[in-house]
Order: structure tokens, then sequence, then C-alpha cells
């Protein structure tokens, strides 16, 4: 018999974390289950495309598999789940499936429809199925601290961290849940969970500072929601330590690399922020990486204000000084 998905998560999670060279097994066809890393067709989905609505013949699939899953035969719904995320990923249509849920809740057995969500998270051995079931499961309050483990472990893997997350933000420590599970993905994962972790505690703020933007993925997808949560230009124009240091000078370097999404040119004063930074620079011992931030600093002062500005001048005054 083939292993569920979660039972595969179960085989490789190891003192409270999963193993970083666990991937699942490739399995899965249709239009949802192209090749991606983990995590990575739902996290272009969500930054980078536009999401279009079910048609009616994937809105009466929707129908039926949920009818399925009221009904107890949990079977026949994953199987008709699977059916319509090979056309449409989970992503792109968790929103219509629980406003459905929502506007039909006399005609569903919600109660079956719980259990049919934990069917679909523990056994299923399609992804997109198993994304189905959190997203179900999110309309219930979990107070069970076995299901929440389930729910821990599933997020702990980049494809489902999101799904996850969206029922961990409910639970009475959910942002401390969140900031738990951050620290232990490291790509997808990790940037949907400091796009929705809170900077409650001084731990939590300087963790987003040093590590919370390094990822396998981009540093710059994170780094703006770093540099304002973690209020880096705050100790930047304080006294900052060599480790505070090194992490505003990673998050500056993803701020500068407006690829793929935006960064420096949010912050309100970008011009005044990095010449502390340049100015602040030669009382750290700069290694090849720091040089490399400055020179990304000069090639963009020189885009946007020229030779003549104090930011160039500046970066041009350290830079020699260090070849």
């Amino acid at each position: 018999m083939e292993k569920s998905i979660y039972q595969l998560i179960c085989d490789n999670y190891v003192d409270g974390a999963l193993s970083e060279s666990f991937t699942l097994p490739a399995g899965d066809s249709g239009a949802a289950a192209l090749c991606f890393a983990p995590g990575a067709g739902d996290g272009i989905t969500i930054y980078h495309s536009a999401r279009s609505s079910l048609n009616s013949l994937q809105i009466k699939l929707m129908a039926q598999a949920l009818e399925s899953a009221s009904e107890g035969d949990y079977e026949e719904a994953d199987e008709l789940f699977y059916r319509l995320t090979g056309e449409k990923r989970a992503i792109s249509l968790i929103d219509e499936l629980q406003r459905y849920v929502d506007s039909h809740t006399d005609e569903l057995d919600m109660e079956e429809l719980f259990y049919a969500s934990h069917y679909l998270i523990t056994e299923s051995t399609h992804t997109e199925c198993v994304k189905i079931g959190l997203s179900i499961m999110e309309l219930y309050g979990i107070s069970d601290e076995g299901v929440r483990e389930v729910i821990r472990r599933l997020g702990s893997y980049d494809e489902f961290t999101i799904f996850a997350i969206w029922n961990i933000r409910k639970w009475e420590t959910g942002n401390q849940e969140i900031f738990e599970l951050a620290k232990k993905v490291h790509s997808w994962g990790r940037i949907h969970a400091v796009e929705r972790l809170e900077p409650e505690t001084e731990e939590i703020r300087h963790w987003l500072l040093t590590e919370g933007t390094v990822n396998d993925v981009m540093n710059s997808y994170s780094a703006l929601s770093c540099w304002r949560k973690s209020r880096a230009e705050k100790v930047l124009f304080g006294k900052p330590t060599d480790e505070e240091y090194r992490g505003i000078s990673t998050l500056i370097d993803a701020l500068l690399d407006e690829g793929p999404v935006f960064g420096i040119s949010r912050l309100d004063d970008p011009e005044k922020m990095l010449l502390r930074f340049v100015e602040i620079s030669p009382a750290y011992e700069l290694g090849e990486e720091d040089c490399e931030v400055i020179q990304n600093i000069r090639f963009w002062a020189e885009d946007n204000y020229g030779h003549d500005s104090p930011l160039y001048v500046a970066c041009d005054e350290i830079l020699p000084s260090q070849s």
C-alpha cells in the first residue's frame, strides 16, 4: 500500500524538525503538478500570478467533492479533489472553496466534513489534496493537540507551510508557533512565515534582523518585511553590534535587488539610510561580502544620484581602502 504524504513526512521527522534533504517523490499528474521545488509553485502564484475564478464545471466538481466528504465517503472526496486540482492548484481555489462551505453549512454535515479534512491531511497520497484538507480544517477552531501536531509536521515541509500557517495563526499562541516554524523551514516556507510573523518580542525582532530574510529562494522576497518588523533603521541609527551590522548588511543587499518584489524604493528616505550604513561601516571589520554590499550601494547611488552625491563619494572613500 502506498504511504500517505503525511506518513512520509513523519518517517523523516526527527527531533521536532524535518530532514532538510527530504523531498516528496514526484507522483502527482495534471496541470497542478508541474515540476517545482517545494513551495515554489504556490509561491510564484501568490507573488506573481493573477488568480482566475473557477468555471462552472470546476464549481460543480468542487461541490461534488464536498458532498462526498459531507456524506462520509472520504476516499471518493479525495479522488474528486484530485481531479479538481489536476486542473487548478489548491492555492487558486481555496477562497472559493471556503466561501462555498460557509454558505452551505445547512446542507453539509460539518462534523463529517471535519473528519474528511483530517482524512485528506493524514491519508491522502496527493499533494494538492493535503492542501485542500488543510484549507477545510482552517474553518474549524482546532484545539486538539493531536491535530495541531499533524499541522505542525506538515508545515515543516515548505510545500505545506503556508497552508499550515493559515491554521496556526488562529491558535492562542499562533504567533509564537509561526516563529518556531519559520526557524525550521528554509525556502518558500520561511518567506511565507516571515510575511505573517508579528514582531511581538525582542527575540523575534532580533531574528528578523539577523536571519529572517535568509532563505534558499531569494533574500529580497522577505527583505522589506524584515526591515520594517525588526526596526532595522532604529538599530542602524543607534550602535549596532557586529551581529546586527551583518544582519543590516544582508537586509540592505536584498533591498537593493528589486527584481522579484519592491524593496529599497519603498523606504521613506533610502539615501539617508544607506549613507548612515556606509559611514559606520569602517568601524567594523569588513569582509569581501561587506565590500560587495557597499559596491552595490555605490551602483545604486550612481544610478539614482550620480557620481557627485554624498552617498557615492562615501562608498568611493571606503572601497579603495579595502582593495
